[in-house]
């Protein structure tokens, strides 16, 4: 009886973070914001899906800027734009690679070193959420485009501490057993 629900448990866990992970997965890159006439939409690039935008040195961003009465050439995209973190650090761009541009119409990929000065992430797994602010652009203050960050599950907690282990078995299977499951097998 103790062995099937110690089965229960781990098939139950197995949900949990299988689930969590579907979540992290569907998250959207993709953020609009609208104002100043200016019409501005950034996807987040090179990621599969936000819980891998940690493993990153670079982080870059796909903007398109649309507008029908705005000069969009007049503003230089890597110098109005910076990366903030939750506890309010700003970095500065690193460069913008223009797609196409056209005083109504313009895109490019604006990016960022995900290392600060002293070679750190800055991006870490304590992170919350990371923001691209484009300042003073068709007289917005500031367009911020947030994403938050998904966090480790209670589950993917214990699994870091080594608390579970997971063996892949192939074609979609896997095996998690707990520590405690290994010493009554050992016993």
């Amino acid at each position: 009886m103790r062995k099937f629900i110690s089965f229960l448990f781990i098939l139950f866990l197995a949900g949990v973070i299988f689930n969590s992970l579907s979540f992290a997965i569907a998250e959207d890159l993709t953020k609009k914001h609208s104002g100043g006439n200016v019409d501005v939409t950034v996807t987040l690039t090179d990621v599969e899906d936000l819980t891998s935008i940690r493993d990153k040195k670079e982080l870059k961003f796909r903007v398109y800027l649309n507008t029908h009465s705005v000069d969009l050439l007049a503003y230089q995209m890597d110098k109005i734009s910076f990366l903030r973190d939750e506890k309010g650090n700003e970095y500065k761009a690193e460069s913008w690679k223009t797609l196409s541009e056209s005083s109504h119409h313009r895109s490019g990929i604006i990016k960022f070193s995900n290392l600060d000065g002293k070679g750190d992430f800055i991006i870490t797994s304590s992170s919350k959420s990371i923001e691209l602010v484009i300042k003073e652009l068709a007289g917005i203050k500031e367009r911020v485009f947030r994403w938050d960050l998904p966090g480790r599950t209670a589950e993917a907690k214990e699994l870091e501490k080594g608390n579970f282990t997971i063996e892949w078995l192939g074609h979609s299977s896997f095996l998690i057993t707990s520590k405690e499951d290994i010493r009554e097998v050992k016993k």
